[in-house]
C-alpha cells in the first residue's frame, strides 16, 4: 500500500510539473524543454517506478507461492506417491511358501475341519475321490479363470471355495473355514505344495 501511494505522489508531482513548468530537470542536471519531449520523458519516468513497484510487490508473493508448493509436497505425500498402494502390493506379491510343510499340512488331520486334504483329494491322478484329483493341477489352475495366475485360483479355491466351483462339483463340498484353519503362510505352504503335482 506504502509503495501504491509513492507512486500516485510521483504521477502526481511529474503531471503538476509538466503542466505548470516549463522545463524538466532530467537525472543528470540538464533541463529539458517542455512539450512532447518532457512529456516522454514523464512518461518513461513514471512507467519505470510502476514497473519497480510491481517487480518489488510480485517478488514476495512469488516467493510465498514457492513456499507454500514445498510444504505441499512433503515427504509423506511424497511417499504415497512413489509407493505402491497395500492393494498394489497385495495384488502383485505371490507369498513364497514352503512346499515341504505344504505336504504335512495337506496330510494332516484338521480337527476343525474333520478331516485332511487328502481325504478328499488324490495327488498322483487326476480322477476325482470326493473332491477333484489335485495331479497336473499347476497347468489345470492356471487355465481355469482367464488373467488369473495358478497361484492365484488355487489361493481363492481355498480361502473363498465358492468363487469358482468346477461343473460336476456341487458347491459346499469343500469347507469354507480354512481362513480360520491356516494362517497365510500356511496357505503358502499348501499352495507350494500343490504347484509340485505336475
Amino acid at each position: 500500500m506504502n509503495k501504491l501511494l509513492s507512486v500516485l505522489l510521483i504521477i502526481l508531482i511529474l503531471t503538476v510539473a509538466a503542466c505548470g513548468q516549463p522545463a524538466l530537470q532530467a537525472p543528470d542536471g540538464t533541463t529539458e524543454h517542455a512539450g512532447e519531449t518532457a512529456a516522454e520523458q514523464e512518461e518513461a519516468v513514471v512507467e519505470e517506478t510502476v514497473e519497480e513497484a510491481t517487480e518489488e510487490t510480485a517478488a514476495p508473493e512469488e516467493e510465498a507461492a514457492g513456499v507454500t508448493e514445498e510444504e505441499t509436497a512433503t515427504p509423506e505425500t511424497q511417499a504415497e506417491e512413489e509407493e505402491p498402494t497395500a492393494v498394489e502390493e497385495e495384488a502383485g506379491a505371490v507369498m513364497v511358501g514352503d512346499a515341504e510343510n505344504g505336504e504335512v499340512l495337506f496330510n494332516e488331520m484338521q480337527p476343525e475341519a474333520g478331516f485332511a486334504c487328502a481325504t478328499c483329494h488324490r495327488v498322483d491322478s487326476e480322477e476325482q475321490l470326493i473332491g477333484p484329483g489335485l495331479l497336473n493341477i499347476p497347468s489345470r489352475a492356471a487355465t481355469r479363470v482367464e488373467g488369473m495366475s495358478a497361484e492365484e485360483y488355487i489361493h481363492t479355491s481355498i480361502v473363498d471355495p465358492g468363487a469358482y466351483v468346477v461343473d460336476g462339483y456341487p458347491d459346499q463340498l469343500m469347507p469354507r473355514n480354512y481362513t480360520d484353519i491356516f494362517d497365510e503362510e500356511q496357505i503358502a505352504d499348501l499352495i507350494a505344495y500343490l504347484l509340485t503335482l505336475e
